[in-house]
């Protein structure tokens, strides 16, 4: 069992989407390994400052094996990308899941898996097949 932690851009995102897309996610990849995303701490995150945010999360990933990076759009999250920094710089797995049509700019090399995916629907089959 591997604990993962899950990021995703928030600001910008229709954010009820997100929350959603991020317990679906979660209800898969619970199936076998431990999860945690923002949104299960999102009533105590929304009081604090992003970088109060951001060490949180980091926290999360300290105790993590691996970071699963979702993005369904070009549009760049600067919370995310410090997310995934951090997790390179600790030595953590990367699983990248990018939507198709999505340009890779930044990481995407040193992911250990990546899961091209169509739509939420089709991300959760391709997570269901996913060998950790």
């Amino acid at each position: 069992m591997m604990k993962i932690v899950l990021v995703f851009r928030w600001y910008g995102e229709d954010q009820e989407e997100a929350v959603n897309n991020m317990y679906k996610i979660a209800s898969v990849l619970e199936k076998e390994h431990k999860v945690y995303h923002a949104t299960k701490d999102a009533k105590f995150l929304d009081t604090l400052p992003e970088w109060k945010v951001l060490e949180h999360v980091f926290k999360e990933i300290e105790d993590a094996d691996a970071l699963l990076v979702y993005q369904k759009s070009n549009d760049v999250s600067e919370g995310m990308l410090i997310e995934v920094g951090y997790a390179v710089a600790k030595g953590k797995k990367i699983i990248w899941a990018k939507k198709k049509g999505v340009h890779n700019r930044y990481l995407i090399d040193g992911a250990v898996h990546t899961i091209e995916f169509n739509d939420i629907n089709d991300l959760l089959i391709k997570l269901k097949k996913l060998k950790l």
